[in-house]
């Protein structure tokens, strides 16, 4: 019987690997490849972890982001949902592994500014969304500080960077 609670040096749980290749596979089919891209890197970043039970909850519900971009058709939350896969990046083991997450979270965000610029983003556009990364992305870096390591406190930073992205859409 598998341990919850196993970190990768003695064996990742059959479940762990299952949401995250549902999620993975979700978020491609339900938001294109763009979407499952970013999942599936932040997803190889997921084994890392040292408590799988806090960081599978973040990563899993960021496929609530791919199933509003199918439902509403609306490119522009590709933006929230790399917030949400970067910052979740950022926190999920942030108390073992700081700097590991720091680097996750500019690539996932790296990422998210290469795939933009392939989709062929205008300029002003772009200049727009660093803008808004970097005030988020340093945001992101103070509320870890002041955030107890918990699951809630966690999502809650996730959930408010993500939102903050998606209200930056309508500005």
């Amino acid at each position: 019987m598998s341990d919850p609670q196993q970190n990768r040096s003695t064996g990742t749980p059959i479940w762990c690997w299952l949401v995250a290749l549902t999620t993975i596979a979700s978020c491609w089919g339900l938001a294109g490849w763009t979407a499952g891209l970013l999942s599936l890197v932040a997803g190889l970043s997921l084994f890392r972890s040292t408590k799988l039970s806090d960081s599978l909850p973040l990563f899993a519900s960021s496929t609530g982001w791919a199933l509003a971009m199918a439902l509403t058709g609306d490119r522009r939350l590709f933006f929230p949902l790399a917030f949400w896969l970067a910052t979740w990046a950022l926190m999920h083991d942030r108390k073992h592994r700081y700097w590991t997450g720091v680097c996750a979270a500019i690539w996932l965000m790296t990422m998210f500014f290469l795939i933009r610029i392939q989709q062929g983003a205008t300029g002003r556009v772009l200049w727009m969304e660093l803008v808004v990364s970097i005030t988020l992305g340093s945001l992101s870096v103070v509320l870890e500080g002041l955030v107890p390591y918990s699951l809630l406190g966690n999502l809650a930073v996730v959930v408010t960077i993500a939102s903050l992205a998606a209200a930056s859409l309508f500005v």
